[in-house]
């Protein structure tokens, strides 16, 4: 018999589909582990909420910041290089575009997720205007 405590931290199996805990996978995982939050949150704030505002066929979108994913390489080295004027917020996607089994993309799935990115421009660049110069 498996512990409950332990069995909400476990993928669900289906068939040959896992399913992973909803708590732990966000849909849109935000990487920011190396941005200067002090001078750029106002950038993460707006486009995190401008991407969670945006409906889509199945719903809203499930946007958390640094949960499964922090960022990588490239964003670090942009943050380090330029610290005053470099921004990369590094997205990551949960597979619900696609099936992974034969990499076979949902149109409409990735349709919706294009619409929803590009309604996050204006409320990002607001942001970025309101920086004060380095």
């Amino acid at each position: 018999m498996l512990h409950v405590g332990l069995a909400k931290h476990l993928p669900l199996t289906f068939g040959q589909t896992v399913v992973a805990p909803e708590a732990d996978n966000p849909e849109v995982n935000v990487g920011t582990g190396s941005l200067n939050s002090e001078r750029f949150g106002g950038i993460v704030t707006a486009f995190m909420g401008a991407l969670q505002a945006q409906r889509v066929p199945w719903g809203t979108l499930d946007v958390r910041e640094n949960v499964r994913f922090f960022g990588g390489n490239l964003a670090q080295w942009v943050h380090e290089n330029y610290p005053e004027t470099g921004t990369v917020l590094a997205l990551e996607f949960k597979k619900t575009f696609m099936d992974e089994w034969n990499g076979i993309p949902d149109e409409e799935h990735l349709r919706a997720l294009n619409a929803a990115l590009r309604e996050t421009v204006p409320a990002t660049l607001a942001a970025l205007d309101k920086l004060e110069a380095p």
